[in-house]
């Protein structure tokens, strides 16, 4: 690759450095009917909602992670819910 190529090329989205399982939770959360948008954001985006692990979670999984993380976090500072 030439410098006048590096230099066209976007840096590459923040989002891609995410690991996949974070991925996989943001896309659970995103309602079904918008996947067809989803998909068109990139190639791993398309295979993960094209993929069954996506639909292995569940709203209770769903519920119980977002919980989990409101419960760390009011320890963490020392609020009550």
């Amino acid at each position: 690759m030439s410098w006048a190529e590096k230099k066209r090329s976007p840096p590459p989205s923040p989002i891609t450095s995410l690991p996949e399982d974070v991925v996989v939770d943001i896309l659970a959360r995103v309602p079904v009917c918008d996947y067809p948008r989803v998909s068109l954001v990139s190639k791993r985006f398309r295979s993960l909602v094209s993929s069954p692990e996506i639909y292995s979670y569940t709203r209770d999984d769903l519920r119980w992670a977002a919980l989990s993380i409101v419960s760390m976090l009011s320890f963490a500072t020392g609020t009550t819910v």
